[in-house]
């Protein structure tokens, strides 16, 4: 499934001209809108999958909304799992 999920994410990318930076893992993903670049883990698991998604969701959408970029890859994800609800979540309680 991470190659799917890779391979989406890159095509994402491409789709809306946003370069792309590599951290070490999820917790350090940002998005900046001025150059539409995100720093994102590599793809390995659902938790990096999902969170990828979020940051390309920041640009594709050039909203800053912590809520709208997790819709906005909620609705791209080519599958939502329960572990990615939870990252979500998560993501949205701490920024409140």
């Amino acid at each position: 499934m991470t190659e799917i999920w890779r391979k989406q994410i890159e095509e994402l990318c491409l789709a809306f001209r946003i370069k792309t930076k590599l951290v070490s893992r999820p917790t350090l993903n940002t998005a900046c809108l001025s150059n539409r670049t995100i720093e994102i883990a590599p793809i390995l698991s659902s938790i990096s999958y999902c969170s990828a998604l979020h940051e390309i969701g920041h640009v594709a959408m050039n909203s800053f909304d912590e809520l709208e970029a997790w819709q906005w890859a909620k609705r791209e994800a080519w599958n939502w799992t329960p572990r990615m609800e939870k990252c979500m979540i998560d993501s949205i309680e701490s920024h409140a």
